[in-house]
């Protein structure tokens, strides 16, 4: 089915590679939607069944020993990461950490006073950047022991440096087991276009410095629009909308599973204009 795919002409191929790699059981209750929505419901809208697993969740690792290590070390990273609250959550200007309302996330919010977003056609403007860590017991130790040396980079680039006249965040999952089931572990936010090379310097430097890798993406920046459009519910919105398109020229030319593969595949293998 790949050559149905040059009817995107919206889109650049992005260089081949599987991270989104969903499990058989995930293939199987696609399948199902897509015959469902083939058969007795049209106007079944897969996007949010996209979104949250296929995008967001990961097929998980296959390492006996990594998950081992993170069952024996969840309690102390909970302990590191509440003590980053316990330290951070006083009403300081420069410097804030918090949870979400789900307790999904610990972030930072650096010079929050600051933040001011741009405003574009379809409203307030937010850059983000994605990391995916390489699931693998060395390299989570490498990014856990260097959490404090990437906080004290951006304390310092806000207080004093490239950032002080801009506001910036990032967030990363609360909990150990979130780094096995969620494909977005951490991820940074900024307002002002001009601040992307700054922000991504920061990064780099600290990834290269600790030694820490990371999975190649699909997609490692985004751009969120208005008060709920995030970059990851768009790319979802528009795999879903060709897929739509694609049933309704080709109908049962093709079967359940072709696309299947095919709404994998577009993840997999298209590059997203930001």
């Amino acid at each position: 089915m790949w050559f149905i795919m040059k009817h995107l002409s919206n889109y650049k191929q992005f260089e081949n590679n599987k991270f989104f790699s969903p499990s058989k059981e995930t293939m199987d209750k696609l399948e199902g939607y897509i015959k469902q929505k083939m058969s007795t419901n049209p106007d079944l809208n897969l996007s949010s069944w996209i979104y949250n697993n296929l995008i967001r969740k990961s097929v998980g690792s296959e390492s006996p020993e990594l998950k081992k290590w993170i069952s024996e070390n969840s309690t102390k990273f909970k302990s590191l990461l509440d003590g980053y609250l316990k330290t951070y959550s006083v009403s300081n200007p420069l410097i804030m950490a918090a949870q979400d309302d789900q307790g999904e996330w610990l972030g930072f919010n650096f010079n929050r006073k600051l933040k001011k977003k741009e405003v574009g056609s379809s409203g307030e403007i937010t850059y983000n950047y994605y990391l995916t860590f390489d699931r693998n017991i060395d390299n989570f130790k490498s990014w856990i022991n260097s959490l404090n040396s990437l906080i004290s980079k951006f304390y310092k680039a806000c207080e004093s440096g490239d950032l002080k006249e801009s506001a910036v965040s990032l967030k990363f999952g609360y909990s150990l087991n979130h780094y096995l089931e969620d494909n977005d572990h951490m991820k940074f936010y900024w307002y002002k276009k001009e601040d992307e090379a700054k922000v991504e310097k920061i990064v780099n430097e600290w990834l290269s410095e600790n030694k820490i890798s990371t999975t190649q993406r699909p997609y490692s920046k985004g751009i969120d629009t208005g008060k709920t459009s995030s970059w990851g519910v768009k790319v979802s919105d528009t795999v879903n909308s060709e897929f739509e398109k694609l049933l309704k020229t080709n109908g049962d030319k093709f079967t359940p599973k072709q696309y299947a593969t095919w709404i994998v595949d577009m993840l997999n293998t298209t590059k997203f204009k930001i």
